[in-house]
């Protein structure tokens, strides 16, 4: 299975959030979950994001800067 890891676009420090991918790209994906960054504060919601705007959105390594 496939996971894609969530970093702080703002310092470049990781959620220590991870998503598994389900293999559905219309799928929405974390709606409704507030995440706040822990070194700078940053709070931040995924809204209307679904798995296929994630994939594309991520790098090679499988890391997406929110």
């Amino acid at each position: 299975m496939k996971k894609i890891n969530l970093y702080c676009k703002k310092c470049k420090c990781s959620m220590r959030v991870s998503y598994t991918l389900s293999g559905n790209l219309e799928q929405p994906v974390l709606s409704g979950i507030t995440m706040k960054c822990h070194r700078c504060k940053r709070v931040m919601a995924l809204k209307n994001y679904t798995e296929g705007r994630m994939i594309a959105r991520a790098d090679d390594s499988e890391k997406l800067f929110i």
